[in-house]
């Protein structure tokens, strides 16, 4: 008989900031207290929340505002009210790590233990938004971290728009997923209004992963002199909560403060999750069925000597198929397939694939690395399959093969390789 689940309650906070640290930690704080009354659990503060958005304006000054991560005065007091709440709060702040500064975030468990620190990965650089200017891109790589209720993976911001950074965070085993965010009006059209695409991408990721998710945006206008004059923008909350499926639980409004609550129960989504990567094993023996024979890359595609500073950072390679469900799996021996060339082969009957990428002969790349194939079948259906090591990480734009989307990289980090699309 099934038991009780793990129940968790997750919480997202949304308010104005003043330009007064001070001020603004007190705000924080307040809320994160509210939330606990509510019976939260992990409760997420807004992006950079400890004074105006500075981003909008390229000012030397600024850099004042950074502060190193260790001795921090924000987190540790942050690390007091989570010992005495026994909440977990991830604390986002602007880090000074020695000539280098980053968009960073403290997990802080419910001991008030500092678990360790994510740097944003993905920084924006457009009107109103120039973090280029401040912020080097991070250098954490996605992470997932074990808190007292669950595993937890904290993206910030800008990482909000790629769908790798949810993806590489619930392969390493989160279990909910938390962006602190800052987002509003657009300085140089003050028509644009992102707030719906916005929460859109990120129910997405919710539901292609099967994990809740919480995004936390500040509300209020804020002002700032840049060097051509004062900017303006009006940020829109619309902080939330989304399920599973990524149907929204709960949702801010665009102008008050607010403390949103809702709790999931992680066991039932587990359990629901791992019915769904049944369902994909099934479609994945139709697809066999159909004649496709899927197997591993032997070598580095063809375009990959372009950058050729770049060898596979160790010689195994690990074949996994990752579906939507977020879940690896191992290739059963049935689907091995004939390589020719380099390319896919398929049997005389039953759909033509052609794989674009493998290093066959000439493709060289230095051995058993890793590679992104993409696999077309008639009719126009792609296949985007990512095989390689676990000390590979896949990056967005880095090298682009024929027909992929992804580019590869070998960092010496240990993890997951990503993904299938």
């Amino acid at each position: 008989m099934a038991g009780a689940g793990r129940k968790v309650a997750v919480a997202a906070v949304q308010f104005a900031c003043t330009d007064t640290v001070a001020d603004n930690v007190a705000a924080a704080e307040r809320l994160i207290r509210e939330a606990h009354k509510k019976g939260a659990n992990i409760v997420l503060i807004q992006e950079l929340f400890e004074g105006h958005y500075f981003c909008q304006a390229q000012r030397m000054d600024f850099f004042g505002r950074a502060k190193p991560y260790k001795e921090n005065p924000t987190i540790m007091r942050m690390q007091k009210l989570a010992k005495e709440l026994d909440v977990v709060i991830p604390v986002s702040f602007f880090e000074e790590a020695g000539n280098a500064h980053y968009n960073s975030v403290a997990i802080i468990d419910a001991d008030g233990t500092d678990l360790g620190l994510y740097r944003k990965s993905h920084i924006p650089d457009g009107p109103g938004y120039q973090e280029k200017f401040y912020f080097n891109p991070g250098d954490t790589g996605f992470k997932a971290f074990k808190t007292k209720y669950a595993t937890i993976g904290v993206g910030i911001c800008w990482d909000q728009w790629f769908p790798e950074t949810a993806r590489a965070m619930v392969l390493q085993g989160a279990e909910i997923l938390f962006y602190p965010t800052a987002i509003g009006s657009e300085p140089q059209d003050m028509n644009l209004d992102s707030r719906e695409h916005w929460k859109r991408v990120m129910q997405g990721h919710a539901g292609a992963n099967l994990v809740p998710l919480v995004a936390s945006n500040r509300i209020g206008k804020e002002t700032v002199e840049t060097e051509h004059g004062n900017s303006t923008i009006k940020f829109y909350g619309n902080s939330f909560i989304a399920g599973p499926t990524g149907e929204i639980v709960k949702l801010a409004n665009d102008k008050d403060e607010e403390v949103l609550v809702a709790e999931f129960d992680l066991d039932e989504i587990k359990s629901t999750r791992h019915g769904w990567v049944v369902a994909f094993l099934l479609i994945g023996k139709m697809m066999l069925f159909l004649g496709l024979r899927v197997g591993k890359v032997e070598q580095l595609p063809r375009w990959y000597p372009r950058l050729p500073q770049h060898q596979p950072a160790a010689p195994a390679l690990r074949r996994s198929l990752i579906w939507a469900a977020g879940t690896p799996f191992s290739l059963p021996s049935s689907m091995s397939s004939t390589r020719r060339r380099g390319h896919l082969s398929s049997p005389s009957r039953g759909p033509r694939c052609r794989g674009q990428g493998g290093g066959g002969r000439g493709g060289g790349g230095g051995g058993a690395g890793g590679g992104a194939m993409t696999v077309e079948l008639e009719h126009c259906l792609t296949i985007v399959l990512a095989m390689g090591s676990p000390a590979w990480s896949a990056r967005p734009g880095l090298v682009h093969g024929p027909g992929s989307g992804l580019g590869f990289e070998p960092d010496g980090r240990a993890g997951p390789v990503i993904f299938a699309v």
